[in-house]
């Protein structure tokens, strides 16, 4: 009995149907591994031993639903896991691209804030100005980029307060000379000595708390992952201690500048009477020894002033080296 082609028996669709499935499925875990996750998918090396497990759990369960597969279960499992690592790894350049976003946001705020910082006690006192605490970064690496721009900020803040303190204490005019011609027994001399110290001391523990509340800043920043938060964390604690140990030396220079000032005003004390400012407004002094020690005294301020100068200068380059590391 012939048999023509109208008789012949069509394939069930449903054969094809674990092939589209499959498709979909692996579609989905490369959307999965690119759009920004909460638990870490787009770390590639992370997502290396993240995914195989539930893979191979998926193959199995997979070919077990569609028996066709099962012939092709290597290729099933290889399908999956691969546009998972896809996925991932286009996920991770994303994230790379979005840190550098962020990274360069953080750099802009950091060289503006220490482009400005007054390091010179008798500088006219020009307040820093305010950063925008926007992110140029999307997801947690905005975040963390919010997060250190708030904390310049709030830095930016201490220090317009610091200079403004200073200035009502009277710091800037210490050495005026139409200041001490008006004060001959130097008692107003001695009370702007003794209140820039007490400002000093109030703003050494506001700005040293303004770096021991970084920890706390990011635990409590709205972060989506967990282990963006842990390492952005870790890194908040390491910039902690070298803040605070370069803060605690910048102002060792402060109250050095301060007391070597203070050492000038009881040189004047100690040759009352026997010093005075010529024309161009410069002290002379009638004891060898006075003159010996006024100028021992400038000139000690003069070397804390370099000094902290070239501190500030070394921790800007310092931060702006890791800055541009961290950005390659």
């Amino acid at each position: 009995m012939s048999v023509d082609g109208s008789d012949a028996v069509e394939q069930p669709k449903s054969g094809y149907a674990w092939k589209w499935v499959l498709g979909v499925v692996a579609l989905g875990l490369v959307a999965h591994g690119v759009l920004p996750q909460a638990d870490g998918v787009n770390n590639f090396a992370y997502s290396i031993g993240f995914w195989l497990i539930p893979l191979v759990l998926f193959t199995l369960v997979f070919c077990a639903i569609f028996k066709a597969s099962r012939e092709y279960r290597y290729q099933v499992f290889v399908i999956a896991y691969g546009s998972a690592l896809v996925g991932s790894l286009i996920g991770s350049a994303i994230l790379r691209v979005e840190a550098n976003k962020a990274m360069g946001g953080m750099r802009e705020s950091f060289v503006s804030f220490t482009d400005q910082v007054n390091t010179d006690p008798n500088a006219p006192v020009k307040p820093i100005e305010m950063q925008p605490v926007t992110a140029t970064a999307s997801g947690d690496m905005g975040i963390m980029e919010v997060v250190t721009k708030q904390l310049l900020n709030d830095a930016a803040l201490m220090q317009n307060a610091y200079l403004k303190a200073l200035d009502e204490a009277g710091w800037p005019k210490i050495l005026d000379v139409e200041r001490l011609k008006q004060d001959p027994t130097l008692k107003e001399s001695r009370a702007i000595v003794a209140a820039a110290k007490e400002v000093m001391q109030e703003y050494r523990a506001k700005s040293l708390a303004i770096f021991d509340s970084l920890p706390e800043r990011v635990t409590n920043a709205p972060f989506k992952s967990e282990s963006n938060r842990r390492q952005f964390l870790k890194g908040a604690e390491t910039g902690r201690i070298n803040g605070r140990i370069n803060t605690v030396k910048n102002w060792e220079f402060e109250e050095g500048i301060i007391n070597g000032y203070a050492g000038v005003i009881e040189v004047f004390a100690q040759a009352k009477g026997k010093f005075q400012f010529d024309a161009e407004n410069n002290v002379l002094f009638e004891s060898d020894a006075d003159a010996e020690a006024f100028n021992r005294h400038m000139s000690q301020v003069q070397t804390i002033i370099e000094q902290q100068s070239q501190h500030m200068t070394s921790i800007r380059d310092a931060a702006l080296k890791k800055f541009d590391s961290a950005m390659k």
